[in-house]
């Protein structure tokens, strides 16, 4: 969401305000939507808004309704593990290869 161009966070903004969209190629007819977002970015918008490459501030009052913010894989290590074990159960499955687990040491690379 942080790397929008200023014309699609126009465009965005148009349709949660709105909440109709145009079709392309058709006639001037609105077609209603009813929507929820789940938007994510790794920038910080608040700062963004008042920074060289600018986030629209009315675009951030009408995505930030109900923020959740979660710390980075980096400050939370424990869950290296256990998601290098899905990674690796998944993938066992899904290219049938013969991989079973990642040697400790490889892990506390992290």
């Amino acid at each position: 969401m942080g790397e929008l161009p200023l014309e699609t966070q126009i465009a965005l903004l148009r349709v949660l305000q709105a909440k109709t969209i145009e079709r392309s190629g058709k006639p001037a007819n609105p077609f209603p939507l009813d929507i929820r977002v789940l938007a994510a970015t790794n920038r910080d918008l608040s700062a963004a808004i008042s920074c060289v490459e600018p986030f629209r501030q009315d675009l951030f009052y009408r995505l930030n309704v109900v923020p959740i913010v979660i710390p980075s894989l980096r400050q939370r290590k424990d869950d290296i593990s256990l998601l290098v074990e899905y990674l690796i159960d998944r993938y066992h499955k899904e290219d049938r290869k013969k991989i079973r687990k990642m040697e400790r040491k490889t892990l506390d690379l992290s």
